[in-house]
């Protein structure tokens, strides 16, 4: 399934090799990612062909997104 990158602030959401391991990537807000495997707390999924965790609560499905605010 694909998801949506957002937070409440900032421009982009760090992509990491593990759970709170080194940062891969700084990935815009805005961006999509497909979901390999979910967790509540950290999700393993891949970014323009990088693979990697972000936490969950940045990653929310497209069709819940209102406005740009919601990004």
């Amino acid at each position: 399934m694909t998801y949506v990158v957002a937070a409440a602030s900032g421009k982009t959401v760090n992509l990491r090799s593990t759970p709170n391991g080194a940062i891969i990537k700084a990935v815009p807000l805005g961006a999509t990612a497909s979901m390999l495997t979910y967790d509540e707390n950290w999700s393993y999924i891949e970014v323009d062909g990088t693979k990697g965790y972000m936490m969950t609560k940045y990653l929310i499905a497209p069709d819940s997104i209102v406005s740009k605010d919601d990004l």
